[in-house]
């Protein structure tokens, strides 16, 4: 995902690429912590569930819930440097449902 936002005059700049977020600050790129990282959760065809991070690298998988919610911790523990974590992780639940018409 890749997002670019100017102000007038161009002093201001925000930019996502992959995981990273910068803020052009008078004309130099300044690295910005991000708030929230959104996950979407589906149902695995096997069983359980699967989980990709939305703007990031991050996929992880489990059998529950309870188990995810761990999982998702470690892999974005593994990810971000302490100073550089999200804040808050969104779990967005997708459920495809099929009826007969």
């Amino acid at each position: 995902m890749a997002a670019l936002e100017y102000s007038l005059g161009y002093t201001s700049c925000v930019t996502w690429l992959s995981s990273r977020v910068f803020e052009l600050r008078d004309g130099v790129g300044v690295e910005v912590k991000m708030d929230e990282l959104v996950f979407l959760v589906e149902a695995a065809p096997e069983g359980g569930f699967t989980a990709r991070a939305l703007g990031a690298v991050i996929f992880t998988e489990a059998d529950d819930r309870e188990t995810l919610k761990k999982s998702i911790q470690d892999a974005v523990d593994c990810h971000y440097e302490p100073e550089k974590r999200p804040r808050l992780v969104r779990l967005h639940f997708v459920q495809d449902e099929v009826i007969a018409i």
